[in-house]
């Protein structure tokens, strides 16, 4: 997941577009640091997903 993390973010440019217009055209840009947030705390999430998935396999496992 950090591997996934550090490619993303090292390819994002300085500014990144965040909302377009109905032609398609960038109408809102947002700096990459906000990006690299964003996308930390969506790997934060993912993370504490998968953790709280195996540790619910280990407790649960035993009591069947």
């Amino acid at each position: 997941m950090l591997t996934y993390y550090a490619a993303v973010s090292s390819r994002l440019p300085a500014r990144v577009a965040v909302h377009f217009n109905e032609y398609g055209m960038p109408t809102r840009f947002e700096d990459k640091n906000g990006m690299d947030a964003l996308l930390g705390f969506i790997g934060l999430g993912i993370l504490g997903f998968l953790i709280g998935k195996i540790l619910r396999l280990i407790i649960l496992l035993p009591i069947h």
